[in-house]
């Protein structure tokens, strides 16, 4: 075969790769160029992520704030000043105490402990008695005085619809009488001798208020405190 031949094929060979070769580089840059437009909707969507994950916190934090403003009703106290008070049950008096402070606790959904030791401590130190000229400027601490605590869930009764009081608002015992048992704890912390009631039982209370004086502390009013 002449040289010019085989010289002739070889350069159409030559050719044919060279066809291909370009055609291979197209295609590398098609998907050069999808995988940008991939790696940019990545980037995108990743963005778009970070966004909803931000929104998200966001409105946990909202709904947290929510929970907290709603849910934070923790304890309504009723303070009374007695001459002496006593508290039966099945007929036998389990506890008594004479002048004094009696106590009706009630505790709420979303109750926590350190507004228990704000409420008692608040409670032994309110100055709510009579000093030497008749003045209210005496405390249960200054006066040593006893107290009797009562846990009375019915002080949170919800009476806005219907003629029949719900409860939905007050603790269940499960969650009510460790707070209690941790509010008279913080009450004997003072030094002072405190009675207690027997939690979840049909109690008759006796007592004489003098004065009357009583008061209402509702932990709604001392949020801000």
């Amino acid at each position: 075969m002449p040289a010019y031949t085989l010289a002739d094929k070889a350069f159409t060979l030559a050719n044919k790769a060279f066809t291909l070769v370009n055609k291979a580089l197209t295609l590398a840059n098609k998907a050069l160029t999808l995988a940008n437009k991939a790696f940019t909707l990545v980037n995108k969507a990743l963005t778009l992520a970070n966004k909803a994950f931000t929104l998200v916190n966001k409105a946990l934090t909202l709904a947290d704030k929510a929970f907290t403003s709603v849910n934070r009703i923790i304890m309504r106290v009723v303070i009374q000043v007695v001459k002496s008070a006593h508290v039966d049950v099945e007929g036998k008096t389990i506890a008594k105490i004479g002048p004094g402070l009696l106590l009706l606790v009630g505790i709420a959904n979303g109750d926590i402990q350190d507004d228990t030791i704000y409420l008692a401590n608040k409670c032994v130190n309110l100055r709510i008695f009579e000093d030497e000229r008749g003045k209210m400027n005496v405390s249960a601490l200054d006066k040593a005085a006893e107290i009797l605590a009562i846990s009375q869930f019915t002080l949170y009764a919800d009476v806005k619809k219907g003629r029949r009081p719900g409860f939905t608002d007050a603790a269940p015992p499960l969650y009510s009488k460790p707070l209690f048992e941790f509010f008279v704890k913080k009450l004997r912390d003072s030094g002072l001798s405190v009675a207690e009631g027997l939690f979840g039982a049909n109690m008759q209370v006796n007592l004489i208020n003098n004065g009357p004086v009583t008061i209402i502390l509702d932990s709604r009013e001392l949020v801000n405190r």
